[in-house]
């Protein structure tokens, strides 16, 4: 599959676990994104094998050796970063983009900051994709 903009390369990760690491350089008009030189995704098709506290102790770890480090949450089914992270307040609108939460000094992201985490929330496909391009700005 091929991607514009986008290059792959794989990083031995601890004991011979390849992972495949994208980088990316987003093309504008993403106002405020354009600034954003590299981006790192992680999935999985599987719940509960830690890919919110890889994502948070990776973010500091960089975040710690001088990058500026922002952190996007885009789980529909179970955003983690408000949990762990105690986060309980709400994102505020700047010049009409939702602005992002900060703790620890990283910009923080998520879908949870949206929801109420006591309300069940049915996400149908075209919701999720207009959910998470208005997090981008796009």
């Amino acid at each position: 599959m091929e991607v514009r903009g986008v290059t792959c390369f794989t990083q031995d990760i601890g004991r011979a676990v390849t992972k495949k690491i994208t980088q990316a350089t987003p093309p504008p008009p993403l106002e405020g994104i354009e600034n954003v030189s590299h981006f790192l995704a992680g999935a999985s098709g599987k719940g509960g094998v830690g890919k919110t506290s890889l994502a948070v102790n990776l973010a500091r770890a960089l975040q710690q050796d001088g990058f500026r480090v922002g952190l996007l949450d885009a789980d529909v089914n179970g955003p983690s970063i408000p949990v762990m992270l105690d986060l309980k307040e709400e994102p505020n609108l700047q010049a009409g983009m939702i602005a992002p939460l900060e703790k620890f000094g990283l910009k923080l992201m998520s879908m949870g900051f949206m929801v109420d985490e006591a309300q069940p929330v049915i996400w149908r496909g075209p919701m999720v994709s207009k959910a998470i391009r208005q997090l981008f700005g796009i």
